[in-house]
């Protein structure tokens, strides 16, 4: 699927909550986009998980904040270049 088919915010399919900057991809949890808590929280421990890697909750929470920084620097130097 192209970037050009995806919608700039959107509904969670997980949480219900609005997600922007285009969401997530939401597999293997359901087929759909996902916000970024949700992104981090439960669709990337569940790649792992898959993939035999086993997150705790306290790593997972670190994931969570790091994704949340890294995208927010994207976004903020993809706003400085347009």
């Amino acid at each position: 699927m192209n970037k050009q088919n995806f919608k700039d915010t959107g509904k969670c399919c997980l949480c219900k909550k609005e997600y922007t900057h285009y969401g997530n991809n939401a597999l293997p949890l359901k087929d759909g986009r996902c916000c970024d808590e949700c992104n981090a929280i439960k669709v990337i421990p569940e790649r792992l998980k898959s993939a035999g890697i086993i997150l705790s909750e306290k790593d997972t929470k670190k994931l969570f904040k790091f994704e949340k920084r890294a995208r927010e620097k994207i976004w903020k130097q993809n706003i400085k270049q347009n």
